[in-house]
């Protein structure tokens, strides 16, 4: 299992990188076969979240360090160095780049965007 990350490095660009997820079988009802699950991640909040169609976020760096999930729509996520990467249905990504230039956001295709926002706990990435 994978997810995409937007980070920041220290001359304030923003980047993707893909995060590979190292499985563990973890038996999650009583009784039942066990299933391939990551390491548990601490979380603050989640939110349910609906962009109307063709927002434009315009560049910025990320307010908080969180995962986002598309139910439905295309939103469209650019950093810094140029590279574009669209997440559609089903798709999750990190946002962990709350220093520098930050990335650009935008919802596609004239649709509305609906997603689940959810805030880590850690709001550093190397836990100070």
């Amino acid at each position: 299992m994978k997810y995409a990350r937007t980070f920041a490095t220290p001359d304030g660009e923003s980047h993707f990188e893909e995060i590979e997820v190292a499985p563990e079988m973890v038996q999650v009802v009583p009784g039942r076969a066990a299933v391939e699950s990551g390491a548990p991640i601490a979380t603050s909040a989640a939110r349910l979240m609906h962009i109307g169609a063709d927002w434009d976020g315009s560049w910025h760096p990320t307010p908080k360090r969180w995962f986002v999930v598309t139910l439905a729509g295309d939103m469209e996520i650019t950093t810094s160095d140029g590279e574009t990467r669209c997440f559609g249905a089903g798709s999750m990504w990190l946002l962990d780049d709350t220093t520098g230039k930050g990335h650009n956001t935008r919802v596609l295709a004239g649709t509305d965007w609906y997603g689940f926002g959810v805030d880590l706990a850690q709001q550093t990435p190397d836990g100070e």
